[in-house]
């Protein structure tokens, strides 16, 4: 295995592309009387129309915060619910959304397609923004689409008698708004929010070092939930990753900001600029900084909104379909989860290392389990205060700091 540095480690952890756990995460929304971020109130509704393999036709979606609709209990806190209509299917859609940041996510689940909305609202509760993702059951594939949203005022006639989202997702103590603020020192830190419904999970924040600071973004569409006891779930994703160059990501970023592409610097162009502002992109990592605080607020929303996924598809950039399967286990009631993936293949031209990403459905399921390595692989500089690394596959268990070869602990807190 090659030696990963921290800030590496830890953003391949964010961005839900390599295994390693995330624990013990607390829930603003819990019960334990802490009032967290204030709500915001907001609506957003609008159409999106399907092409490709994904069918024809619009489908439309009209949300509304429950804190809007009167909520007041801690469970009404930060939730987010709506319908959407699709031909002759209308479907009730749920998520959360984060109150500091406006990002917001739903999700439901039919027989044969999984559809999942993301965007983000201002502190007033204008939307600045959504795109829609669906993954759609072909023989024994689920495979996604992106398409970018038309917001508008929609009329959905069904809406009083829409089905519900089908069973086996998310379990309730697992759905909601959870944060994680984490320093690692020597200037690297992360802070990160998690937004996970039925069936998504989006994971959403910043990393800052030395070099500067710079927006993370991850959303996947869960395909199967299967509980495995003790409150531990088998978790299949699938998630649509557009292959872009830097050059092609400094192109989509500049195309928002509204700047000229000459002042940003892709990290592969040999021939970019020295303005000091730089992008960086490849199939599992991706970088943007050294902007100004007004042009990294409008990124962080091209993040949340997909608006590197609008570009992508509008300039006809090359896309693949990424599946996974993560070990997700809740703990402490509704104040806490950890997460590990499950299946991986070892590349034999290079021992210890493994791949977490698969192209079909059927290779991911044909993979073997090598959760003894995981712990290894994780990361090699581990670090975490109030958590030490299981030694049998299981849950991390309170008594002080992992060893060197543990696994990589990141504490969420309100």
């Amino acid at each position: 295995m090659k030696k990963h540095t921290l800030c590496m480690t830890a953003m391949l952890a964010l961005l839900l592309t390599f295994g390693s756990i995330l624990a013990g995460c607390n829930n603003p929304a819990g019960d334990d009387g802490k009032k967290g971020p204030d709500t915001r109130e907001f609506s957003v509704s609008g159409t999106f129309t399907k092409s490709e393999d994904a069918g024809s036709g619009t489908v439309q979606f009209d949300l509304t915060t429950n804190a809007a609709l009167g909520g007041t209990g801690t469970a009404d806190r930060y939730t987010i619910s709506g319908v959407l209509e699709d031909g002759d299917l209308t479907i009730r859609l749920r998520g959360s959304y984060d109150p500091n940041t406006g990002n917001w996510s739903v999700s439901a689940k039919s027989t044969n397609i999984v559809y999942t909305l993301d965007g983000n609202v201002d502190s007033a509760g204008g939307s600045r923004g959504s795109s829609a993702t669906i993954a759609v059951k072909s023989g024994d594939e689920w495979v996604p689409y992106f398409f970018p949203v038309t917001e508008a005022a929609v009329s959905i006639p069904g809406a009083g008698t829409a089905e519900e989202s089908a069973a086996g997702g998310t379990p309730p103590l697992g759905q909601g708004y959870w944060n994680m603020n984490q320093d690692f020192g020597e200037g690297y830190s992360v802070s990160l929010s998690c937004l996970i419904s039925d069936w998504k999970v989006q994971a959403t924040g910043t990393q800052t070092s030395p070099y500067g600071t710079s927006p993370i973004n991850r959303s996947v569409n869960i395909l199967e939930l299967t509980e495995t006891g003790s409150g531990t779930y088998e978790m299949i994703c699938c998630y649509l990753e557009y292959v872009m160059t830097s050059a092609n990501y400094a192109k989509a970023v500049a195309a928002y900001l509204g700047i000229n592409e000459n002042e940003i610097t892709a990290l592969d162009d040999p021939n970019g600029s020295a303005s000091g502002r730089y992008v960086y992109a490849s199939s599992e990592y991706s970088d943007c900084g050294n902007f100004t605080e007004a042009e990294f607020e409008k990124l962080r929303v091209f993040f949340a909104t997909g608006g590197w996924e609008k570009w992508a598809a509008s300039n006809g950039v090359s896309k693949e379909n990424v599946y996974q399967k993560i070990k997700i286990w809740f703990t402490d009631g509704n104040t806490r989860f950890n997460m590990t993936y499950m299946a991986a293949v070892e590349n034999p031209s290079e021992p210890w290392y493994y791949t977490y990403r698969f192209s079909t459905l059927a290779a991911l399921k044909a993979a073997d389990l090598v959760e003894e390595h995981e712990w290894e692989w994780s990361a090699i500089e581990s670090i975490g205060p109030d958590e030490t690394p299981p030694t049998d596959g299981g849950a991390p268990t309170d008594g002080g700091a992992p060893t060197d070869g543990g696994v990589l602990v990141l504490t969420f807190t309100r």
